[in-house]
């Protein structure tokens, strides 16, 4: 008989603020609560052991120029939402030329983009304009889903574009399908997490993989642009289980281009798929 062995994970936390939302849905209609989002805390390694018999690995799709790795700027705190913020900004000013004026985010090889680092100032530029934009540490630390969303429409509008955006939740939970929807049309999806697990490693033996994340119970929002699905067989041909890793830029030194672990390792507030036209 093959047995799942899976780490259970405690009580979540997340940092509040008694801001009454005027933007997304909450999970509770009577809480006047909104989620910050300040990526600051530290990582708790985390594992899960999962015995099979065989498994499959499902590459699926990634948005093919990838999108920038940017991190925190030093001059800002609290500012992970201003940093997801300026990736898809860095990610449209391809298509929209303006929204980093003076300044191409990428360089173009044959048919190949690499992005260009944040060294230069027009980066932080847009982070510190991100910053004020968006409301962060106004009221709270951090910011909340309803800043990020108002602060990048500002910042597209007063470069002379618009933006928009879709979500891409089913209830309190990311709806694949439609996150695959979103890469599939080269659009990234900003993701807004009160607690959120980074993939670290697999270690397989004896018939058991045993998978490593780097596990925070602080709020954060990274981007994603792509994901890949792991399938567990019993020697039947059965399927024991699935775990599905999402490709992001995560926002963070040393998690800049990672994966962010679904299957009950990371609570989603919401999640949009952005465009900037």
């Amino acid at each position: 008989m093959f047995k799942k062995l899976l780490l259970s994970i405690g009580v979540i936390g997340v940092v509040i603020t008694p801001t009454i939302s005027m933007g997304a849905k909450l999970n509770n209609d009577e809480d006047f609560y909104e989620s910050r989002y300040c990526d600051a805390g530290t990582y708790i390694e985390k594992s899960e052991a999962i015995n099979y018999d065989h498994k499959e690995t499902t590459y699926l799709y990634n948005i093919a120029s990838g999108v920038p790795a940017y991190t925190p700027a030093s001059n800002l705190n609290n500012n992970c939402a201003n940093v997801a913020g300026a990736v898809v900004v860095g990610y449209y000013d391809r298509f929209c030329e303006n929204l980093m004026p003076n300044y191409t985010s990428y360089i173009k090889l044959g048919s190949k983009i690499i992005y260009k680092n944040q060294t230069a100032t027009a980066v932080t530029s847009v982070m510190s304009s991100l910053y004020d934009l968006m409301d962060t540490n106004i009221g709270g630390v951090g910011t909340t889903f309803q800043g990020y969303q108002q602060g990048m429409s500002r910042y597209a509008q007063n470069c002379g574009y618009t933006y928009t955006s879709e979500s891409t939740m089913n209830g309190s939970n990311i709806d694949i399908e439609k996150y695959r929807a979103s890469v599939t049309a080269e659009k990234p999806v900003s993701i807004f997490l009160t607690a959120y697990s980074f993939y670290s490693k697999t270690v397989t033996a004896n018939g058991t993989d045993t998978i490593y994340y780097n596990y925070s119970s602080v709020g954060h929002v990274v981007v994603g642009y792509g994901y890949y699905v792991e399938t567990y067989y019993n020697s039947l041909n059965q399927i024991i289980t699935t775990r599905t890793y999402l490709h992001v830029a995560g926002g963070q030194n040393g998690f800049q281009d990672c994966y962010l672990c679904l299957d009950g390792k990371s609570s989603i507030y919401s999640a949009v798929s952005a465009t900037i036209q």
